[in-house]
């Protein structure tokens, strides 16, 4: 009989404390897309870009570098533009609201071959970024170079504070309950032990 309590609450108070260890992930920071490079190479062109994470109302700078693969120097003087259409005001219906929504940056040269473009998006949604590469020295690409992605904008502190709060508010919660769990098994054990001597 005191076997049998032992091993279910040891069975109880295992699977109480895992529920509070991993309660806290509510999927929330799954949807943060973190910073990451992407590169394309088009004939002798090759571009790179880093985006980073991207916050509501937040200036996101975007970092394109582009080099010469054959001659094996930086390319200069580019013109270098990005389109960023949020993905929920598209609608194949509707070219009009589709041209207004659509925002095109161009980048400033920071240095010879680096490139940055800056954007505030003023949404919560996926946001599909296009770069392009239009001209070098001034001349016309025949075909442009073209790089595209997609990525999340999130809130910036509203979502996330409280998300914070509810963490909190659940791990509060998570304490109360494994502590009452645990005061019950103790009792248990005492009423257990004076009842076997």
């Amino acid at each position: 009989m005191k076997n049998m309590f032992v091993i279910t609450a040891a069975f109880l108070f295992s699977g109480c404390m895992h529920f509070m260890m991993t309660g806290n992930h509510d999927g929330s920071s799954s949807q943060v897309q973190p910073a990451y490079e992407k590169e394309v190479v088009a004939g002798s062109i090759k571009a790179s870009a880093v985006f980073p994470l991207i916050r509501v109302d937040k200036e996101m700078e975007i970092t394109v570098r582009l080099n010469d693969v054959e001659a094996n120097h930086p390319i200069k003087n580019a013109t270098v533009v990005a389109e960023f259409s949020p993905l929920h005001d598209i609608h194949e219906d509707s070219t009009v609201h589709k041209q207004e929504s659509v925002d095109e940056v161009h980048a400033e040269e920071q240095q010879a071959g680096k490139y940055v473009l800056r954007f505030t998006p003023a949404h919560a949604a996926q946001y599909m970024i296009s770069i392009r590469v239009t001209a070098i020295a001034g001349k016309l690409l025949q075909q442009p170079v073209l790089m595209t992605t997609t990525r999340e904008v999130v809130e910036e502190m509203g979502n996330h504070s409280h998300g914070g709060m509810h963490s909190i508010g659940k791990s509060t919660t998570m304490l109360i309950v494994g502590g009452a769990i645990m005061a019950a098994m103790m009792i248990g054990m005492l009423l257990v032990r004076g009842g076997m001597f």
